[in-house]
């Protein structure tokens, strides 16, 4: 897909001059490609209400009262990254993270190779990954966990964004807009996904959860931007920095996050920061609370 869209974010959110650009701005982003990916299983509308209804009625008496809110969202169907089945069981955080790496990894592999190609480039050709999720907690983050597979440089910076929820993309596309025009030249690729079925509740007996029921589902989409014109430039190296991508590669070894899915570890080693800090949610009364969650 050729560019046909000029991206410009003013600083502090002022323009002026007669191009509405402010003076101190460089050229805008260019949006280069574009790609959208889905899970493999889709789900009918009438087929998620069914469910919906054998899961919440007989706990939920206002459920009914709800129920014409899958009608009334004019969406046919939706995708995810499990079969239906999966979701009309329990599960507890570590299922749920399993699921969330396995699904979005395969699916950012899909819409970033989608978008590379797009954009007539290939992987090794991307100097900047914005990514953006808050379905789920990957660490390493998911652009470093594919990195491999992908073929992205060692060198490739990464810019993981988490937490905005469905403001998410349009501020992603903000963020990855600013570095573009930071770097005339370079090619920044943008990657917003989203698992929002992983985060049904059969605990949460509210006009929210049905809602919720009602209209989310698992995508992701992706963009290459750059600003500058066509012509690329490479950034010089730090020789420095040659082995970064196996030492992320092996950092959720190290510091025991696949080993430990109920705790949380953090290092800051005393190289990056001169601080080196752990904290670890220890104890079998704080797992229970955690894991029951999703249970009751």
């Amino acid at each position: 897909m050729s560019a046909a869209v000029e991206i410009f974010v003013p600083p502090n959110g002022s323009c002026t001059g007669d191009k509405g650009r402010d003076s101190d701005m460089g050229d805008t982003a260019a949006l280069i490609s574009l790609a959208t990916s889905v899970p493999p299983y889709q789900f009918h509308q009438k087929q998620i209400l069914a469910a919906a209804r054998d899961v919440l009625t007989d706990r939920y008496p206002e459920f009914e009262q709800l129920s014409s809110l899958f009608a009334n969202t004019g969406i046919r169907h939706r995708y995810g990254v499990k079969p239906i089945e999966w979701y009309l069981e329990r599960r507890g955080w570590p299922e749920r993270t399993q699921a969330f790496l396995e699904g979005a990894e395969k699916l950012f592999i899909d819409v970033a190779g989608k978008a590379i190609a797009g954009a007539g480039l290939s992987a090794a050709d991307i100097d900047t990954v914005v990514t953006v999720s808050s379905t789920g907690i990957a660490t390493p983050t998911l652009e470093a966990r594919v990195a491999g597979k992908l073929g992205f440089r060692p060198d490739v910076s990464r810019v993981p964004v988490f937490g905005l929820g469905c403001a998410g993309g349009v501020s992603g596309l903000s963020i990855a807009a600013r570095l573009a025009q930071a770097r005339p030249g370079t090619n920044v690729l943008l990657v917003a996904l989203e698992l929002c079925t992983l985060a049904v509740r059969h605990d949460e007996l509210t006009k929210a959860n049905v809602v919720a029921a009602s209209l989310f589902g698992d995508g992701a989409g992706a963009v290459v931007l750059r600003a500058g014109g066509a012509a690329r430039r490479r950034w010089r190296r730090n020789p420095d920095r040659g082995d970064r991508g196996k030492a992320v590669a092996g950092y959720a070894r190290y510091h025991g996050l696949e080993r430990r899915p109920r705790r949380i570890w953090r290092h800051l080693s005393a190289d990056d920061s001169g601080l080196r800090r752990r904290t670890h949610a220890a104890g079998r009364g704080r797992d229970s609370v955690a894991d029951g969650a999703f249970d009751r």
